[in-house]
Parts: C-alpha cells; structure tokens; sequence
C-alpha cells in the first residue's frame, strides 16, 4: 500500500509542477509572442479596415490562438511527467 501513495504523490507534484511552477512560466513566455504579434497585426490593419474583419482576425483568430497557446504548455509538461512516471522503475515494479 506504500507503493501507492508513493505513485499518488508523484501525481500531486507532477500536477503542482505543471499548473503552479513551470507550466505558467512557459504560458507566459508564448502568450507574450501572441500579444506582440497581436499588436503588430493590430498595427498593420490600421483604421481602414473593416471592424467586422479586425475583430475576425484579431479577436478571433490571434485571440483563439492565444488561449490555445497559453494551455499548451501545462498540458504538455503534465502528460510529460506522467509519461515519465509510467517509464519509470517504481512503475512497473507495480505493473499497473
């Protein structure tokens, strides 16, 4: 049963680690590309376009690629760490 909660705190930390430590460091670092692309493509529209397709490409498009990126990171350091959990001796001295 020591085996187990071994494995679940593994779980918590891997989890810490992605969502409190790591993973907002990188968002932050890929959101802050987005945001200088944003004001650079926000710059190039200028005010003679159209508001219906500013807010497309801006809002929508940059916008919606922003919010996926800035996820990115602390989904990808999660199943990281938990891939390496599974690879891992105390893994499959366990063989779950």
């Amino acid at each position: 049963m020591a085996w187990y909660s071994c494995v679940c705190c593994s779980y918590v930390a891997g989890f810490s680690i992605s969502q409190t430590h790591l993973g907002p460091v990188l968002a932050d670092i890929f959101v802050g590309w987005i945001d200088g692309f944003y004001g650079f493509a926000e710059g190039l529209l200028g005010e003679s376009v159209s508001p219906v397709l500013s807010a497309l490409l801006l809002d929508g498009i940059i916008g919606g690629v922003g919010a996926v990126v800035g996820f990115l990171p602390l989904i990808m350091i999660l199943f990281s760490f938990s891939h390496f959990l599974k690879t891992a001796v105390i893994w499959q001295e366990l063989q779950l």
